[in-house]
């Protein structure tokens, strides 16, 4: 029924209504009398106690207070709903602008990867206590954003760890595999776009000409180092060959160099060992000091023993120039216990890193006579492997080779 329609309909009953109650509330006299003839209407007259009262206008004001009163209440449920429209309206905007937020935030270089997700969890938070956004589109919503913060934490860690090797002492033909295989992974993975990877590329390049050019003059520089080392040592020993065949003109010298011989007649394959190991070293020293407790040092001697216990005094003297690269390089832990400790590095140690009666004495004098002296004997090797025991590693062979004992290849 119409709104028109309804007050005609609502204006007759409420007429009707009240002429009766008047009538009924008024105190009513009636007298009539009656003629003759029976078919003729009655002569009404009313007389009441109260004032003439014109009912029509009564029945008409009445009529129009409720209809007015109809009206108002219409035009409050039009300013509800058009309030309501409003509200909608502003609700609509304001989750666009949030999304829009979001989507800046997610783009942005200004935060980390972990700022990005704090920020925009309390802003989806925020929207959805407010009804801006419902639960269920956040979901969607959290999802597209993690997505795209899982790409952004791959490409940073993707920088990270080409900026690690890059600086580490790994030689430059395996700086540049590693990274030109990593950037190309990333590239296929999506993790960066095709102008990033352009660009990642020349940057790395241009690093590596750099290093390759710094590598270059240092090995010249160490070159000439070692020249003059060797030529000092030289010197150094003629002198103490003048020394000795002049204490030997003396009964009491030649007595104390035969002594000498007698007591280390049992090492003397070990000493003529150690003379190979000198000859077939660059004699460089390590790269820095290493700093050490008995704990790095019973790890060293262990992981030797388990790794070359049954090969050469060289083989020992390499391994464990390669435990004290490590210890002193950027990639790998600063300690020789961390070092040997390290997951799927030395298997198998754990169960003797800290044991004091594993490492024979051999071992442990060798250990500390490469400690002691500062000589690198496997030519600042950071990895090795038995291709005998281990059969081929192509891994391996991708760095550089830069000695080679008892069956075991040395790289940096």
């Amino acid at each position: 029924m119409g709104l028109n329609n309804r007050k005609s309909f609502i204006s007759k009953v409420l007429t009707v209504c009240i002429i009766a109650n008047l009538m009924s509330s008024s105190n009513i006299m009636v007298s009539a009398t009656t003629t003759e003839a029976p078919t003729q209407q009655d002569d009404i007259t009313v007389t009441t106690t109260t004032s003439p009262l014109d009912t029509d206008n009564l029945a008409t004001e009445t009529q129009t207070s409720i209809i007015k009163k109809l009206d108002f209440e219409y035009e409050i449920q039009s300013m509800i709903e058009r309030y309501k429209n409003i509200q909608e309206a502003e609700k609509t905007q304001a989750r666009l602008d949030t999304l829009d937020f979001i989507d800046r935030l997610i783009e942005s270089s200004d935060y980390s990867v972990d700022e990005k997700r704090e920020l925009y969890s309390t802003t989806l938070s925020s929207a959805i206590l407010n009804n801006i956004i419902t639960v269920r589109d956040s979901i969607n919503i959290k999802r597209d954003c993690e997505l795209a913060l899982n790409k952004q934490s791959d490409a940073e860690n993707l920088n990270l760890t080409i900026e690690k090797i890059l600086n580490s002492s790994v030689s430059i033909d395996s700086k540049k595999s590693f990274c030109l295989n990593s950037l190309e992974l990333a590239n296929l993975s999506g993790t960066i776009s095709d102008e990033e990877y352009e660009t990642r590329i020349n940057e790395v390049q241009t690093t590596l000409d750099n290093l390759q050019q710094e590598e270059e003059k240092k090995k010249a520089e160490e070159k000439a180092i070692q020249l003059a080392k060797e030529k000092e040592a030289e010197e150094k020993a003629i002198q103490e060959a003048q020394q000795q065949a002049q204490q030997q003109t003396t009964d009491e010298t030649v007595q104390s160099v035969t002594t000498v011989t007698t007591d280390t007649t049992v090492d003397v394959s070990n000493l003529q060992t150690v003379s190979d190991a000198q000859e077939s070293s660059s004699n460089v020293g390590f790269n820095g000091t290493l700093t050490y407790t008995d704990k790095d040092f019973l790890a060293l001697v262990n992981v030797v023993q388990h790794e070359v216990g049954n090969c050469s005094t060289l083989s020992k003297q390499m391994v464990a120039s390669v435990i004290i690269n490590r210890a002193l390089s950027d990639i790998f832990p600063s300690s020789m216990y961390d070092v040997v400790n390290q997951t799927n590095q030395f298997t198998g140690m754990q169960a003797y890193i800290d044991r004091t009666d594993y490492a024979t004495e051999d071992t442990i004098y060798w250990c500390q006579y490469v400690l002691d002296n500062g000589i690198d004997y496997s030519n600042g090797a950071l990895f090795y492997y038995a291709p005998q025991w281990c059969g081929y590693m192509s891994y391996f062979e991708s760095m550089t080779l830069v000695a080679e004992h008892d069956g075991q290849r040395y790289f940096k």
